[in-house]
């Protein structure tokens, strides 16, 4: 069983694909996670400024008012974005595999989708470059509560 069922997604940014691959479907908040990142020039030479890992936590918490009028308040609990190479080029067609570790916060809340409240966590891989960040787009990330039994 792997991070995302070693799930890969890619979307094209213009200039590069980006492909993300992890060990497991969830984890908890402490662990340190394997991520290999590939990165495919789709076009000319890619000139970048390294290859980065996003992750980010956001909380959403719905209400209806006397007025039946819905209120939804949404709060980012942590984001984290992780170096995993430096600048690079690519020559054209090129692809290339990047390996890094990240730890989830220590602090993590958990994942959960209630009536009224969720939170969600996702992460991306991302090619940092000019103009349009080539990336992964966002896969959701399942963390559990480490006490739970």
């Amino acid at each position: 069983m792997g991070f995302f069922d070693k799930i890969k997604n890619a979307v094209t940014g213009g200039a590069a694909k980006v492909e993300v691959e992890t060990e497991m479907s969830y984890s908890m908040p402490g662990v340190t996670c394997w991520v290999k990142i590939t990165v495919t020039s789709t076009g000319s030479d890619l000139k970048s400024g390294g290859v980065f890992f996003d992750i980010v936590a956001d909380e959403s918490v719905s209400s209806s008012g006397s007025d039946g009028r819905s209120t939804t308040l949404a709060t980012r609990t942590s984001e984290q974005v992780v170096s995993i190479a430096p600048a690079f080029v690519l020559a054209a067609g090129e692809s290339r595999v990047f390996q890094g570790e990240f730890t989830i916060p220590g602090d993590a809340l958990p994942t959960y989708r209630g009536r009224n409240a969720t939170h969600l966590w996702q992460v991306r891989g991302r090619v940092e470059m000019v103009g349009n960040d080539p990336d992964s787009g966002w896969l959701p990330l399942k963390i559990i509560d480490n006490y739970a039994g």
